[in-house]
């Protein structure tokens, strides 16, 4: 007995509620890739610009300048550093740091930064009125200096933003200052006071000019002023083969002889 297949064929109807969400699933996908396809444009021409110029951050929206990797713009806020104690600073300098790496010390109450060592910004006090800042002998920290000053060598005198150094008396070149036991080294001991060519004090006799009353010139002396006498009250003696001469009448005890005289009186 012969058995019959029949091949039967069952005919799906699909509703018209079904397409319509296939369709808005076909939509939604195809929305989805535009959108991330948006996204990674965005992050390219993102990166792209970051690389191109620094960051700014601020309350709004600010262009950093052009020289600036980081720009911090605000008029409410400012900037903090990191904080911490010295003992983790000095942890921190074990690594060592990168150069110029900046930290505010919460014990010293200042700024430091690393250079193959921390050096700080500022001192922990800040000095008083016209003070003058500068390195400490370590050559590791600021500190405030006061310049000090006495009636005999350099007065200090302070007013807003100078500090003025002046001497007791003025010694410029206009000046005609006055000094009391002057001592000048180069000098021989015991030896008459000169200026040379250059007005320089020496001991060294000059060749011509004038000598305190005296006037020389060669090997010969007289007196600054013409008609001066020279008068002595002990003797007058020459060595050698030296003379004394006169142009007019000489005057003199008994016992004198004068010779090339021709006028002699007693």
């Amino acid at each position: 007995m012969r058995r019959l297949k029949m091949k039967t064929v069952h005919t799906k109807t699909v509703s018209p509620s079904y397409g319509r969400r296939r369709l808005l699933r076909r939509e939604a996908a195809s929305r989805f890739k535009i959108l991330i396809c948006t996204i990674i444009l965005v992050l390219t021409l993102g990166a792209g610009k970051m690389l191109g110029q620094g960051v700014g951050i601020s309350e709004v929206s600010i262009t950093p300048d052009p020289s600036s990797i980081l720009e911090l713009r605000s008029t409410a806020r400012g900037f903090l550093a990191p904080r911490m104690t010295t003992t983790q600073r000095n942890v921190l300098g074990s690594l060592p740091p990168a150069q110029g790496l900046l930290v505010y010390d919460t014990d010293t109450r200042s700024f430091w930064f690393w250079d193959s060592g921390w050096k700080a910004v500022a001192a922990q006090a800040w000095g008083t009125s016209n003070q003058l800042l500068g390195m400490n002998a370590a050559g590791d920290a600021n500190e405030y200096k006061t310049l000090f000053g006495t009636a005999n060598q350099v007065i200090v005198a302070h007013a807003p933003g100078s500090i003025t150094l002046s001497l007791p008396q003025n010694i410029h070149t206009g000046a005609t200052p006055t000094f009391y036991g002057l001592t000048v080294s180069g000098l021989d001991p015991n030896a008459g006071v000169y200026t040379d060519g250059t007005s320089t004090l020496t001991s060294t006799p000059p060749t011509s000019g004038i000598i305190g009353y005296w006037s020389r010139l060669g090997n010969i002396l007289s007196p600054t002023t013409p008609g001066d006498d020279v008068t002595t009250s002990g003797d007058i003696s020459t060595t050698g083969t030296g003379t004394i001469t006169s142009a007019g009448l000489l005057k003199g005890k008994s016992g004198l002889t004068v010779t090339g005289a021709t006028n002699i009186s007693d």
